[in-house]
């Protein structure tokens, strides 16, 4: 059975893709917090100095992980394009055939109607 292409797969994919970009940036976020959190409980005996640490080991987990979803996302605008150009090139060429068939098309080509 041949293969047709088909715009959902490659929204669906874009879409997946995006959401694996929100996910890492969220893992490493909550990871940054329970790895800085620890290591600020065990070097000072202070509740609130650990918690201000975790907060910064989350925001630099966060920070790294969105540098991470970035390409993810960037796999998924180049996706998206892709399937926007073949969208505005399938439209041009039916615009071009209808051009030809009603002798509308290119000066010195079959088809041409030069009104003489």
């Amino acid at each position: 059975m041949p293969v047709r292409y088909d715009e959902s797969i490659i929204q669906a994919f874009a879409q997946r893709l995006y959401g694996r970009a929100t996910t890492i940036t969220v893992l490493y976020g909550l990871f940054g917090f329970l790895v800085a959190g620890i290591a600020g409980a065990v070097w000072q005996n202070d509740t609130s100095l650990a918690f201000a640490v975790a907060l910064i080991g989350a925001l630099l987990g966060a920070a790294y992980g969105q540098s991470l979803a970035f390409t993810l996302k960037l796999q998924a605008q180049t996706a998206l394009c892709q399937a926007q150009i073949e969208q505005h090139t399938r439209h041009c060429a039916s615009m071009l055939t209808a051009l030809h068939e009603r002798g509308l098309g290119p000066p010195g080509q079959p088809g041409h109607n030069s009104g003489l």
